[in-house]
């Protein structure tokens, strides 16, 4: 039998936007994160909400918080449910709000590089929606084919392309949130405002905890005009990470404008990775061959490469030796 809040969800979502049946709850009421994983939280993933609910726009999304609001009920946004960190987990009688139906990708712009996109919309739907325009989208964790916009915004996610391009939130160009009350607030979609604090900032990251996101707007890349593959194994993790750390491949560092890398340039020089020339004595004594720019003296050249990507178009000068995918 359904409950009054059930019924009251009902009446703003439709009678197909709600379930409260035991399987619903249970599947939808935490994320990736097993007790074996929680150790002394693992009490925590107990809870167990009250009704599962899935909005398909923003104006239901307000309606639904509003009543929650006045009935001071907790409220769980609920992602692609890839996280392994709990922050999906539900709270005993809390409503669940899934936004997996709010999952269109509202349009896709290769003149200005951005796409925009409702939560829902599964990152690897984004990536082949921005792949027709000749663009890339630039989070590229391994949940990719099951991960949501929304879950990755609200964790400020971290992918094998954060290297070159930062975590999802430093591709965040302007957000649409609804608050606790319902009220909905719309920023301004660009790099970087002109004065005073980022709103998007107080939202990216922060879990639904402060607000619900209903559309983003992201950057959009250029795909790359080629990409080379090559792999190397060293004889331990440490002389491995301590290469990669002498080595720091200029797209390491993400760019925000031509002037700004410039001017860090002169101050900074970066230093460069320097290599046994051909002829020239090793460690051991014997004789070294001449190696590539990125080929550590350490490793060995193996048949099962981590890929490796170059990027950027005519007129740049960025590398990447990130693992990525196309």
């Amino acid at each position: 039998m359904n409950s009054a809040l059930h019924r009251d969800l009902a009446r703003i979502l439709g009678e197909d936007g709600v379930a409260s049946d035991a399987e619903t709850l249970a599947r939808f009421g935490g994320d990736a994160l097993g007790a074996y994983r929680a150790f002394r939280a693992a009490s925590l993933l107990d809870g167990r909400a009250a009704v599962v609910a899935w909005p398909t726009d923003s104006a239901k999304v307000a309606r639904l918080l509003r009543y929650a609001n006045s009935n001071r009920m907790p409220v769980v946004p609920y992602g692609g449910g890839t996280g392994v960190m709990g922050a999906a987990i539900s709270a005993d009688g809390a409503i669940v709000l899934n936004m997996q139906r709010m999952n269109s990708v509202l349009d896709v712009s290769g003149a200005d590089l951005t796409a925009g996109l409702q939560p829902g919309v599964i990152l690897e739907d984004a990536h082949v929606a921005m792949k027709g325009e000749g663009l890339r989208l630039g989070h590229d964790p391994w949940s990719r084919p099951i991960a949501t916009v929304g879950g990755a915004i609200s964790t400020d996610g971290v992918g094998y392309t954060a290297a070159a391009h930062g975590p999802m939130g430093d591709q965040v160009l302007g957000l649409e949130v609804v608050l606790a009350d319902g009220e909905t607030i719309r920023t301004r979609a660009v790099p970087k405002g002109s004065y005073g604090p980022s709103l998007d900032r107080l939202f990216i990251g922060s879990e639904g905890t402060l607000g619900v996101v209903t559309e983003a707007t992201v950057r959009a890349f250029k795909r790359p005009e080629s990409r080379a593959m090559r792999s190397f194994v060293f004889p331990e993790f440490e002389a491995g990470f301590g290469q990669l750390s002498r080595c720091k491949p200029r797209a390491w560092r993400r760019p925000y404008s031509t002037t700004a890398t410039n001017r860090r340039r002169t101050m900074h020089p970066r230093p460069r990775c320097t290599y046994p020339s051909k002829g020239s004595p090793d460690t051991s004594g014997r004789t070294s061959p001449k190696r590539s720019r990125f080929a550590p003296s350490t490793a060995v050249e193996t048949a099962n490469p981590v890929r490796l990507s170059s990027t950027g178009g005519r007129g740049t000068r960025r590398r990447s030796a990130i693992a990525t995918r196309f």
